[in-house]
């Protein structure tokens, strides 16, 4: 599905990301790799398969848009250093042409010698074509610019009929803001409500449908 921001026609992607094609540049967030390791490490029965699907389904979208610039918006590591770091080695190799970018989250506190080792740029904002690229959410004057960001984990609940409900990931628009969906495979999800100067759209599968 592709909508407009800032002039520009942006793809979204039931991928949970989204690709910039006048760039080059395929956007994403909140990967928490190491997450599942993470939770293993503590005793909590996590299927360790579920480390691998995140950075899988990064490269299969590496494969197929070929990205100048990879830009993530935070969260790229859960925490401390496990073995995911040794994937994302493997996936940086894997793509070495491409620039990546990591606007700096909340839970990206390893020391910046492990960014440095993996090639990755580390900001803690950037202002790109009419966007400020953040991790966590900020306040922004209508008119000034579009605030994309990630963090919150948007997701909306679809009722059927009775007392059926699907929850699923969504792409959050507001008039000052685009908050993508957590990319990674083991994340939590927030619940966003559609409002009159809001607009929805949900991943179902490899469909976008606008709620």
């Amino acid at each position: 599905m592709k909508i407009k921001i800032a002039g520009q026609h942006w793809s979204l992607l039931p991928e949970k990301a989204v690709w910039l094609e006048h760039s080059g540049t395929m956007l994403i967030s909140d990967l928490h790799l190491g997450k599942v390791e993470h939770f293993r490490k503590n005793g909590i029965a996590v299927p360790a398969a579920a480390a691998h699907k995140t950075l899988q389904n990064a490269r299969n979208l590496m494969q197929q848009f070929q990205p100048e610039v990879l830009l993530i918006l935070g969260d790229l590591f859960h925490s401390s250093i496990n073995r995911s770091f040794e994937e994302m080695q493997r996936f940086r190799e894997e793509n070495s042409a491409c620039k990546i970018i990591l606007i700096e989250g909340n839970h990206d506190i390893l020391d910046k010698t492990f960014y440095r080792q993996l090639d990755i740029e580390v900001l803690s904002e950037l202002f790109l074509e009419g966007c400020q690229f953040t991790h966590q959410p900020t306040d922004v004057t209508e008119g000034e610019h579009i605030n994309v960001c990630g963090h919150v984990h948007p997701a909306v609940k679809i009722k059927g009929k009775g007392r059926q409900s699907l929850t699923l990931p969504c792409f959050f628009r507001k008039k000052t803001q685009f908050i993508l969906p957590a990319f990674g495979y083991f994340t939590g999800k927030s619940l966003v409500e559609k409002t009159e100067n809001t607009s929805i759209f949900a991943i179902a599968g490899q469909e976008i449908i606008q709620v």
